[in-house]
């Protein structure tokens, strides 16, 4: 069994490839749709250090990747879990070095993804390399897997794979930016599109009743009403309130046309205690009571995503397992809690349940989408560290 000291000495003996790996990730395009491209860097990687990668596709050119290292014929399995895909860039601001740099600078990677969550793929990606080289042999199996379509809600990626019998495990990690706390406890999602329709009509004339972008906005407006008084809920420790924001709203082409049609996106995070049905039945009972005052506020709604919340009991094994692993990297204990955020292990472990904690050491809060959006280099290469730990505690 290899020491702290061990590891720590062999990942900085070997921190020039370890940051190459992340920066060639980086510096390839993936923006949800397009993941492709990254999907590629990720599997030379993993192919040209002895490890075999199945590729897996709901829609053409949008890949999966699931690679099994194969220790002791009989044991438990651990599974590492990210997404490859990441938001736009910013076409406002590109950042100082532009979305797609990986340039290392001042002690920090820079690249879109940094953080959200390319990073903490690197991590484990490498984490597992130098476990193999190192001449580590798991007692079980140890995977990697990597997913499209997450940022999206993940129908094509974490679903598609579940839905046929991927992703099995004991236990894992979703090397999501908790900027080094263990996440075991994340709010839900559920998210959708609302459409108000209308006749159109040229602006030079009154108009006669409301347009569907009046209507549109006297609906967000009522939806504003029920996020203040879901914010003021009680929720668990460690995550924030339950809320409802509004943040896309889609109307109209041209200045002198009355809009005949306005569709706005409603994303609701969801605490450990509530359901998705209970969620969209408020969010319906707004909508129709405009209707009732006005049959014209007739409308259509569609959900796109119902992201299920991850509740594991924070004094789990495995749980307390990754605390002592990092303990023994960085020297203090983790702080255990919940987040805000959501991600694919909401779904591994309600569907296989898998005890999967939300953990990396990108920071979520300040740099996630951000337009100089960074990961702190040497953070990166101790996270290589407390991962390596963790595979050979959990699995020796």
């Amino acid at each position: 069994m290899f020491s702290a000291e061990e590891v720590s000495r062999f990942v900085e003996n070997n921190r020039e490839e370890a940051i190459r790996c992340l920066q060639e990730i980086l510096q390839t395009p993936s923006v949800t749709g397009d993941e492709e491209p990254v999907s590629f860097v990720f599997e030379k990687w993993m192919k040209n250090n002895g490890m075999e990668v199945q590729r897996i596709e709901a829609q053409p050119h949008r890949p999966n990747l699931i690679t099994d290292w194969v220790g002791s014929k009989n044991g438990k399995k651990f599974l590492f879990n990210g997404h490859m895909d990441v938001f736009p860039p910013n076409q406002r601001d590109p950042g100082k070095f532009g979305p797609w740099s990986g340039k290392e600078y001042e002690g920090h990677v820079y690249g879109r993804g940094a953080a959200d969550m390319k990073g903490g793929d690197a991590a484990a990606l490498m984490a597992v390399i130098f476990l193999r080289r190192m001449g580590f042999i798991p007692k079980g199996t140890v995977s990697l897997s990597w997913m499209c379509d997450e940022e999206n809600g993940g129908e094509l990626g974490v679903q598609y794979l579940l839905n046929n019998g991927y992703l099995d495990a004991d236990f894992g990690i979703c090397m999501e930016p908790s900027n080094g706390k263990i996440c075991a406890a994340l709010n839900g999602i559920l998210r959708g599109y609302v459409t108000y329709k209308s006749e159109a009509g040229h602006t030079a004339v009154l108009y006669k009743g409301k347009t569907a972008l009046q209507k549109a906005l006297k609906a967000i407006g009522k939806l504003e009403e029920l996020n203040e008084e879901l914010i003021h809920r009680d929720h668990p420790k460690g995550t924030v309130p339950p809320h409802l924001t509004v943040a896309v709203l889609n109307s109209g082409e041209v200045a002198n046309v009355y809009p005949s049609k306005a569709v706005f996106w409603f994303d609701r995070r969801l605490v450990p205690g509530e359901t998705h049905e209970v969620a969209l039945k408020e969010i319906t009972n707004a909508l129709e009571n405009l209707k009732k005052e006005d049959t014209s506020f007739d409308y259509e709604l569609t959900v796109t995503s119902r992201r299920p919340m991850l509740d594991i009991p924070f004094d789990d094994p495995f749980i307390q397992l990754c605390a002592a692993s990092y303990k023994k990297i960085y020297g203090k204990e983790p702080q255990i809690t919940g987040g805000p955020w959501g991600c694919d292990a909401s779904w591994i472990r309600k569907v296989n349940g898998v005890v999967m904690p939300y953990w990396g050491i990108g920071d979520g809060d300040n740099e996630m989408s951000q337009p100089n959006e960074k990961i702190n280099t040497q953070g990166y290469l101790d996270f290589i560290k407390v991962y390596m730990m963790c595979v050979i505690d959990a699995m020796s």
